[in-house]
């Protein structure tokens, strides 16, 4: 493991959110040795192993996708695939680039990486051993060479894998059903296509009591309007819900909306805007939205004050997650803090990310099931892995 300096990890005397968990690697931080790899998203299994997704560089500038699996104490895992990294026996067009955004396990074990692929959506899936589960695609590689090139949002439901796919801020996006045996189900929507109303950037998400799909974002056929739709597992609009009940008012653009399912059914949204004044200036805010289990809106809350455009050094881990006690974190649009929300939202706790100074690249966190965050980045060109207190 390499050396780096202990001053990024000085505790309060009495630990709190954020701090570093310091019986994770090296007092709160995990550092891998391989070099060139730049972490993009992370996932935690249910064993508490840790998955990382990105790419790596290569001598010639092109970048490869990789995984890689780590123990929960921040070691590398090197029982999976080959010593750590998962094995993807694709054919790859030389003379471009493959990288993973997102990373996602399946039920059944499996683990799924949505990314772009020779400059198209493109998704892999492993067995859990590492190796690449080549029912899907090409290898273990899927290219959605159809659709545009944006990463593709991921879901899944009792081992059914939903790929999002978007064209451009004019056009439907779709997504996609996949079978846990790797084959698309044409039955889903039309001919295999579920047409939303969401616009370019939208996130997907499953009912869990249900299997109904949640498709979120801005609605393209009216962008003042934004929040969820809802299908039924067929891949037909659900009537009962309320769709993009949510309204866009007096700012000149925003930033893609993020939501989670909260456990008592109804859902918040982390709606983020910019208003672009002349010169190129301009504001950043950010909005808790609540909606009710039926897609009803409920409550709006600017959370982050509005603050010029302006990105400090360091930078938080972008984040919706709701806690096993019901409270909400998240982050804003501004670089430097990270925001809790009491169960009720009537209350909000700030924490700085100055501690996370050092790292660079920090992918979205996640929280494991005992609420302590995990977060990827890079550390002196090198993988780094963090995991702070709940």
């Amino acid at each position: 493991m390499i050396a780096f300096a202990t001053a990024a990890f000085a505790q309060t005397a009495i630990a709190a959110w954020g701090d570093y968990d310091t019986t994770f690697g090296f007092l709160g931080a995990a550092l891998d040795d391989i070099a060139n790899h730049r972490p993009t998203a992370v996932a935690v299994q249910p064993d508490g192993k840790i998955l990382v997704t990105g790419y790596r560089t290569l001598s010639t500038g092109r970048r490869r996708f990789f995984l890689r699996r780590y123990l929960s104490n921040g070691q590398v895992d090197t029982s999976f695939g080959s010593n750590g990294s998962a094995v993807s026996n694709a054919l790859l067009n030389l003379n471009a680039d493959y990288a993973g955004y997102r990373v996602l396990v399946q039920a059944n074990g499996r683990i799924v990486v949505s990314g772009i692929g020779n400059g198209n959506p493109t998704i892999w899936r492993f067995f859990s051993s590492g190796s690449a589960d080549t029912s899907i695609g090409n290898g273990g590689m899927r290219s959605l060479s159809a659709y545009g090139g944006n990463t593709p949002p991921v879901t899944t439901y009792a081992n059914i894998l939903y790929v999002g796919v978007a064209v451009d801020s004019t056009t439907p996006s779709i997504v996609l059903k996949f079978n846990s045996g790797g084959s698309q189900d044409m039955s889903f929507g039309t001919n295999g296509e579920l047409i939303t109303d969401a616009a370019r950037s939208f996130s997907l998400g499953v009912d869990p009591t249900t299997g109904n799909l949640l498709v979120s974002g801005r609605r393209r056929s009216d962008p003042n309007d934004y929040g969820i739709e809802r299908f039924l597992p067929t891949g037909a609009l659900d009537p009962s819900f309320t769709h993009y009940g949510a309204t866009y008012t007096g700012w000149t653009g925003s930033l893609p909306s993020q939501f989670v399912r909260l456990a008592n059914g109804q859902f918040a949204l982390n709606q983020r805007w910019i208003n672009v004044a002349q010169g190129g200036g301009g504001l950043l805010g950010a909005d808790l939205v609540r909606l009710s289990s039926s897609g009803n809106y409920t409550s709006r809350t600017t959370y982050e004050p509005t603050v010029f455009l302006n990105f400090l050094d360091y930078g938080c881990p972008d984040i919706i997650a709701q806690q096993g006690d019901g409270r909400l974190i998240l982050k804003g649009t501004n670089s430097d803090e990270i925001f809790r929300f009491s169960t009720s939202f009537a209350s909000v706790q700030t924490m700085s990310c100055a501690n996370y100074e050092g790292f660079d690249n920090l992918t979205q966190a996640v929280l494991q099931s005992d609420d302590k965050m995990i977060a990827a980045g890079t550390y002196n060109g090198h993988i780094a892995i963090i995991r702070t207190l709940p």
